[in-house]
Order: C-alpha cells, then sequence, then structure tokens
C-alpha cells in the first residue's frame, strides 16, 4: 500500500525563489514605466485630434439644431398666412411686427411666385428671382433654405436668410423669408478650456468662404475671409473634407496644426477646429511629468519592499521555535477533541509511517492492526471483508494530497449475528503548509441507520399495489397484490373474478389506449418506464395513479414486468390548485400590462404642442384659445385612461379624435385633410385605443407626403356580428411584412402599435387587420365583437 508524501523545500532554496520573484517584478515594473512614457509622449498628437474631433462634432450639432429652430419658425409664419394672414393687411402687420421683436428678425418678407419681395412693412424690396433661397423653394428642390449672403437687397451687413414656400389651397403661392445677423451662429461657437483656450473654430461654406469665427479665430486671423487665409494649399484640404463627413488631419509641412471639422447637414457647410500640436504638447506635459514621479515613487517601493522582506527572513528564524510549539499545542488541542468524542481513534504518522490507536480501536479491530497496518491490511481484509479497507487508504491518501478532511462509510461484522454500520472521518494536521499527521475517528452509525430504515418504511405505507405482467406472446395480467386489490375496493378474489387477465378492464375507457401503448413500450426491451392513467374503483370513484413497470427478460427469453402503482389523488388535486394559481397569476400579469401599455404617452408630441400653442398665442390670441381646449380634451382622456381605463363610447373617442386633429391641422395646414363617416356611434371602446391609429396614419402617412398632403378617412358601421372602424389614408405607406420582420430582429422599434393591438385584443376581443402599399396608402381594420367574451 503506498501513502502520499510531500517533498518540502530547504528554507533558503524557499527565500532565494521569492527575492528572484521580485527581482523579475521590478526588472518588469522598470519595463512597463518606459513604454507608458513613451506611449503618452508618441500619442500627444492621436488624443489632440479625437479632442479637436468631439469639439467639432459638438459645435456642428448646435447649429444644427439652430438652423432647425429657424425652420420651425418660419414654418409657422407660413401657416398662419395659409390661414388667412397677409403681408398687405395693415391689422396683421402689427402681428407680424410683434414676432419680428420677439425673434429678434432683421427682415420677414414675402415673396410672390415672379421674384418680386416685399418686407412685413409693405415695403418693396425688388426682385430676388436669382436668389438661391427663392428659386429652390420656388421650383421644390427644397422644401426648406438657408443662406449666408455678404450684401442683400436689404443692407450690405451679411445676413442668413431662411426661407420655405407657402401654399393658398394646396398651390404654390410664393415663398416666405426672414434674415438674423450672423451672430446667430457666432454664438454657438466657443473655446475649450482643455486646450487653454487656444483653439480656432470658424464655418465655411463649400469654396471655402469664412462664414463666422469665434473669438480667438477673430484675434488671430482678423482679416481672414476664406479658409485659404489660414493655411496654405486650402483646396486639397477641402476636397478632403467633401471626401468625409467629419475626421481630423495634420496640416502643414512640419505637421505643427491639427484639422478637426465635421459636417453641418442642414446646409452645404463645415465647421473646422483647428489646434497648434505644440500647445497640446503643453497642456499634456504633465502627464510625462506624473509618470516619471510614479517611476521613481514605484522604485522606492520595491528597495523598501526587499528591505521589509529581509526583516521578516530575519524574524522568521526567530519566531522558528515559537511556530513549533503552537503547532504542538495544536496537535494536544485536536487530540483531547477526538478522545472527549469517545470513538474509535487512530493517528497516522506521515514521518515514521506509523499508526497509533486508542483503546476503543483496538478493542473492535485489535491490537494486532497497529503493527505493520499497511502491510497486514491483506490478512484483515480475508477476516473481515464486508469493512472497506480500499475506502480506508483511498480517503487517507486523499486528505494528505489535497489537505482537506474527508469521510466514508463502512459496514463491520464483529461476529456472524450482528453488524455495526461505521462513519469513518480523515482530518489532515497541517505544519508549515505540509500535512505532518492525520488523524482518523470511527464512529458507530447503527443507530442512524436504524431511524433510517424506520423512515423508509413510513414512505411505504403510501397507498399504492404491485402486479406482474407476462409481457412475451400472449401479453396477460399474471399477479395482483393484496394492497393493489385493497386500493381500488376489491378482495383478491373479486379482482380475479372481474378483471381476470386483463388487467386494462379497470382502466376508465378514455386512458385504454394510452395504457396499450405503455405496454407495448415495456414489453420491446428491458428498462424502467411510467404511466399516469385513471383507475375505476369498485364504487365507482375514479382514482388517478402512477404506474412504474421495470422490463425484465430471463435466461430463456422471456419478459417480465413488475410494476408499483401508486395512488396520485391527493397529488393531483395539490396541482389542480397551483394551476389554478398560475393561471390567476397569469390573468393578472396580464391587466398589470394593459395598465402599463396606456400610461404611456407621447411626451414629444405633448411638447411639439405646447411649443406651437405658444407660438400662436401672440399672434391669433382666439386660435390659441380654441387649440388649448383641444389640447385640454386630449389630456382628459390621457390622464382618465391612466387613472381607471373604463371603456368609452364610440362618440367619446372620436371626441378625442377630432381634439388631436385639430392641433395637428396647426402645424400642417391644409395638407391635411380628415372626413367622417360614423354610421354607429353606440358601442364601446378602450379610452384613446382608436386614436394612436389615426395619430400613425398622419405622422407616417400624410406627413412624409411633404407638401402635397393627404386624407385621412375615418368610417365605423355595425355589422352582423361586429362594429367595424376602418382607418384609411392615401400617404406614402409601406411593406407591412418587411416591418414585422425588422421588428422581430431587433431592427425597428414598434413598441407604440403593439400596445395599442395589444389593449384591443386583451379588453375588446378585437381583430385588427393592416394592408399598406407603398405609394398607395395604408388602411387599418378593427372589428369589435357585438356580444363580449367573458373573462
Amino acid at each position: 500500500m503506498k501513502i502520499a508524501r510531500h517533498q518540502i523545500f530547504e528554507k533558503k532554496e524557499k527565500y532565494f525563489v521569492i527575492l528572484l520573484v521580485l527581482a523579475v517584478a521590478a526588472v518588469i515594473v522598470t519595463f512597463v514605466g518606459g513604454i507608458s512614457r513613451w506611449t503618452v509622449e508618441g500619442n500627444v498628437v492621436r488624443r489632440v485630434n479625437d479632442e479637436s474631433q468631439f469639439l467639432a462634432k459638438q459645435q456642428a450639432e448646435l447649429i444644427n439644431k439652430v438652423i432647425e429652430e429657424q425652420f420651425d419658425k418660419v414654418s409657422t409664419i407660413s401657416g398662419m398666412m395659409e390661414k388667412g394672414l397677409s403681408f398687405y393687411d395693415e391689422k396683421d402687420r402689427k402681428i407680424l411686427q410683434a414676432f419680428v421683436e420677439k425673434n429678434n428678425i432683421r427682415t420677414l418678407g414675402y415673396i410672390d411666385k415672379k421674384g418680386n419681395a416685399i418686407d412685413y412693412r409693405g415695403k418693396v424690396i425688388g426682385d430676388v428671382s436669382d436668389r438661391t433661397y427663392f428659386k429652390n423653394v420656388i421650383t421644390g428642390k427644397s422644401r426648406f433654405v438657408c443662406q449666408y449672403l455678404e450684401t442683400t437687397e436689404f443692407g450690405d451687413i451679411p445676413r442668413i436668410i431662411f426661407s420655405t414656400v407657402f401654399y393658398e389651397n394646396g398651390n404654390i403661392k410664393g415663398v416666405v423669408f426672414y434674415s438674423k445677423d450672423t451672430d446667430l451662429l457666432r454664438e454657438n461657437l466657443f473655446q475649450q478650456s482643455m486646450f487653454d483656450d487656444m483653439e480656432c473654430s470658424v464655418v465655411v461654406e463649400r469654396d471655402g468662404d469664412i462664414i463666422v469665427k469665434n473669438e480667438r479665430a477673430e484675434e488671430k486671423h482678423p482679416t481672414a475671409d476664406n479658409i485659404n487665409d489660414i493655411c496654405e494649399n486650402s483646396n486639397k484640404l477641402m476636397q478632403h473634407f467633401k471626401s468625409v463627413q467629419s475626421g481630423s488631419i495634420l496640416w502643414g509641412d512640419d505637421k505643427e496644426k491639427v484639422f478637426s471639422y465635421a459636417s453641418i447637414e442642414q446646409n452645404d457647410w463645415y465647421l473646422i477646429c483647428l489646434v497648434d500640436t505644440d500647445v497640446a504638447r503643453h497642456e499634456y506635459a504633465p502627464n510625462l511629468i506624473a509618470i516619471r514621479r510614479s517611476i521613481t515613487l514605484l522604485a522606492t517601493a520595491f528597495l523598501f519592499g526587499i528591505f521589509c522582506f529581509g526583516v521578516l527572513v530575519i524574524l522568521r528564524f526567530r519566531n522558528s521555535s515559537k511556530v513549533t510549539m503552537e503547532y504542538k499545542m495544536q496537535y494536544e488541542r485536536v487530540l483531547g477533541l477526538l478522545q472527549k468524542m469517545k470513538c474509535m481513534l487512530l493517528e497516522y504518522d506521515i514521518k515514521t509511517g506509523k499508526i497509533l490507536t486508542n483503546h476503543s480501536f483496538d478493542a473492535m479491530f485489535g491490537e494486532g492492526l497497529r503493527d505493520d497496518f499497511f502491510e497486514r491490511i491483506p490478512e484483515h481484509k480475508a477476516r473481515h471483508p464486508e469493512f472497506d479497507y480500499d475506502g480506508l487508504i483511498r480517503e487517507l491518501n486523499h486528505a494528505i494530497e489535497y489537505k482537506v478532511t474527508t469521510s466514508f462509510d463502512s459496514i463491520y461484522c464483529a461476529d456472524k449475528f450482528s453488524y455495526k454500520m461505521l462513519s469513518i472521518v480523515m482530518m489532515p494536521l497541517i505544519e508549515k503548509g505540509q500535512v505532518t499527521n492525520v488523524f482518523g475517528s470511527i464512529r458507530e452509525t447503527s443507530a442512524e441507520h436504524l431511524q433510517m430504515k424506520e423512515k423508509i418504511d413510513m414512505f411505504s405505507q403510501i397507498p399504492g399495489g404491485t402486479y406482474r405482467y407476462y409481457l412475451s406472446e400472449p401479453v396477460h395480467l399474471e399477479y395482483a397484490g393484496k394492497k393493489l386489490c385493497k386500493m381500488i375496493g376489491y378482495t383478491v378474489e373479486e379482482f380475479y373474478e372481474n378483471v381476470g387477465r386483463y388487467y386494462s378492464r379497470i382502466i376508465v375507457k378514455e386512458d385504454r389506449k394510452k395504457y396499450r401503448r405503455f405496454i407495448q413500450e415495456a414489453a420491446s426491451s428491458p428498462g424502467v418506464r411510467g404511466c399516469r392513467y385513471r383507475i375505476q374503483c369498485k364504487n365507482g370513484e375514479i382514482l388517478p395513479v402512477l404506474d412504474t413497470m421495470e422490463s425484465i427478460q430471463n435466461d430463456s427469453g422471456i419478459m417480465y414486468g413488475y410494476s408499483v402503482v401508486l395512488d396520485i389523488s391527493e397529488y393531483v388535486k395539490r396541482q389542480n390548485i397551483v394551476r389554478q394559481e398560475l393561471k390567476q397569476l397569469e390573468q393578472n400579469l396580464e391587466m398589470m400590462r394593459v395598465q402599463n401599455s396606456t400610461s404611456q404617452m407621447q411626451p414629444h408630441f405633448l411638447y411639439n404642442a405646447l411649443s406651437s400653442i405658444r407660438e400662436v398665442i401672440l399672434i391669433d390670441p382666439q386660435y390659441a384659445s380654441n387649440l388649448i381646449c383641444d389640447f385640454t380634451v386630449y389630456l382628459r382622456a390621457c390622464i382618465k385612461t391612466m387613472q381607471n381605463g373604463e371603456q368609452i363610447s364610440i362618440r367619446q373617442e372620436m371626441d378625442n379624435i377630432k381634439a388631436y386633429v385639430n392641433i395637428e391641422k396647426m402645424r400642417m395646414g391644409n395638407r391635411l385633410n380628415v372626413t367622417y363617416d360614423l354610421t354607429s356611434e353606440e358601442f364601446q371602446v378602450v379610452p384613446l385605443s382608436i386614436q394612436p391609429l389615426v395619430e400613425n396614419a398622419i405622422r407616417h402617412g400624410i406627413y412624409r407626403k411633404g407638401r402635397k398632403g393627404g386624407t385621412v378617412s375615418i368610417r365605423t358601421e355595425t355589422l352582423e356580428k361586429y362594429n367595424l372602424i376602418t382607418i384609411k389614408d392615401d400617404g406614402v405607406g409601406f411593406d407591412y411584412q418587411k416591418v414585422r420582420d425588422e421588428v422581430e430582429r431587433g431592427e425597428r422599434d414598434s413598441i407604440g402599435l403593439d400596445n395599442v393591438i395589444f389593449r384591443l385584443k386583451k379588453q375588446l376581443h378585437a381583430n385588427i387587420v393592416i394592408k399598406s402599399e407603398i405609394g398607395v396608402g395604408t388602411e387599418i381594420a378593427v372589428s369589435v365583437p357585438r356580444e363580449r367574451k367573458k373573462e
């Protein structure tokens, strides 16, 4: 028998290895520090590129936002003119005057289709038919135009012109425009403190002409009118800009400048940010100094660590005797604890290979076992083959190798008429990381095993029975146990009289086919199989059972099936209770989802509506008052839906829809036309369940047609079994199947429409059919049953 032994390094060898590891660590620290210093110095320009490019994109986004805000304002004037506002009416000129003063506009004007322009005061400006801000809009090339002009028909000061088309009865009537100073853009150009306010930011046109500069650029290049005045060979630079939307490049013979740029999407302009690399090196110099100081600090800490390690080695040698004493005390404590347990003990000393035992051990196994323990194990195995001597050696090796406590169980027969169940535990004793001794305790557990047997006997009292089936041809029942007969209310004689050789006679007719398949599978090959079916008892009671059959084939090739049948009626009852609870939980979860879906208002619609009403208040207070009333109706419906979600009549839902449509018409004017054909208004719907479908038709169908606009038709009618609601538009349309595929792949968001469909199906049991064709329009049909299903 072999027992695991461990080789222990000499103390000097261990300390030498530790010192070697520390020395290698010092070299690695120094090398990494040098690499870090070289990396920071070599990547200064790259960091400048990243920072300045971020600055350029940030400023370009701000300017894009400013231009979008101006487009919204000029669109508001165009919408007001569609409703009757005129540049030729003295009363309307006061409204325009208020709009000009509030928005700090320099010139507000109107241009007819021939190019003749007048301002809001009625003053003739002249012919502007050759201007881009007129031509691109009147020809339909662009819906909005933003143009920079150094000189204009209404002054020599550089201005920025914003223009859009004006419709009358669906036809182009002219162009509305206004101008603002270039300060509008200059206010959004700022210095970045990271470069100590030393970068220059400019907005340039496609040909390189400078529109506006920030303060630093104005100070450094006061006379520069073109990007060529700031850097040489700018034509090549501009070509690079036009090929890429945004980026950053080094410029100059010595690459002393970093140009970062970003396109302004609303116009053919670029935002350029210029930084000198010398300035950046100055800004990042503290990083290099910090790295040098870090390396020095690490080297000092390393030397201090070596010094401390030397001190610890000296203290280690001085305290070795103390450690030995503590080990002996631990040994005595463990031995005393095991002796108090009054169990059989053994101690294995790894150095000597001897086994020491106590009196209890000797009384059971004999004193001879302690002498030449491992050599005499074959002799003892012959006397007591029931005891697991191999397990004893295995667990002893395991405790030594892995330094963990292990255990196993075995049996020992003192004589032919009695046996004892034993539990053996192996506990290693560790000194300086190595196992020196292993203590073993052997405890009799016969009483615990007796208790386990009693529990097994108790479980065997569960209602059930057994039977044996002959699975070879002819297949038939051979034997039925008394417990099985008693479980179904028969005596053994009555069972065989009524059942005979056909067990399936007591099985409920609906389950007999399942039982026949069960027997066929059991007869096909050996193994254990289970089947649930119902038995009809003598008194007519139906009893659910679980049948577990083991198929066994004897040497003659005959197959038998041994079955245990358990009464699972109590289990089935509890399973039904749990199933009902789960069903109720699912219903509660569905109701929570319905309530959650109704609480999702449209924050962007609320914001846009309030913003537009704010603009109209100063221009047309009466119209603004009507819009606020419509907005109140819509908002009240939203709040009521979130509070209780009670159903309302289709007439009330149509009032909510009309309020919403009036708000949308404020922004879209005559481009939006909505018709109503309400032949049935007496049935109930969920609040704000039809309005989102109308909103979807307007925003995704009509609005995307641009200036052409379109019509949304809303129709209700009562059929034999359904109330039908149809929302139809002649908008741009879409590929419905393609959109659903993109939603399933996670490439598109359709939460709003999905929530509406979910509410209609769950609360109204409605059927929703969506048809759409690109370029033709979309039709959504909602069929609400006249007789609702009861939940």
